[in-house]
């Protein structure tokens, strides 16, 4: 995380949550951290910013991930719909799914098609087990 908080290149996509909330959040940590003597400076802003910068970049984070699983289940979606699975439900796993695999593995570029999400092309090429018909059927008790 300590890695996080000096990194001042950022994008920012649409978030769960505004630039000024998350500048609000920051501040209030930072508070937080100083105040229960975790950190010592005398730099306040300087810290707040890099606080807030590791916020947005974790956020934004959360936000490519969520992309990658829509686009996931966009490809699967005439399979999910004729095995009746429910979104949201397909959602959180295919998202726990991705969530699970080491930082590394969601970060290669290598065999990717140009202006695909990474991960829908890994999965595309092997198939995402949470999303086959009859892994979705097997597991929410339907038969035939």
């Amino acid at each position: 995380m300590l890695d996080c908080l000096f990194r001042t290149e950022l994008t920012i996509r649409t978030m769960l949550f505004s630039r000024e909330y998350v500048g609000y959040l920051a501040r209030e940590i930072t508070k937080k951290l100083i105040s229960g003597e975790f950190i010592e400076t005398k730099d306040v802003p300087a810290i707040t910013e890099k606080v807030n910068a590791a916020l947005l970049d974790e956020l934004s984070l959360e936000d490519r991930i969520n992309d990658e699983v829509r686009v996931i289940l966009e490809a699967y979606s005439d399979e999910m719909q004729r095995s009746g699975a429910n979104y949201q439900e397909m959602f959180r796993k295919v998202k726990s799914e991705i969530q699970s695999r080491p930082v590394g593995a969601r970060n290669s570029f290598s065999g990717a098609i140009e202006g695909r999400p990474i991960l829908a092309y890994n999965f595309s090429n092997r198939g995402l087990s949470c999303c086959r018909a009859s892994s979705v059927m097997a597991r929410s008790g339907r038969s035939g």
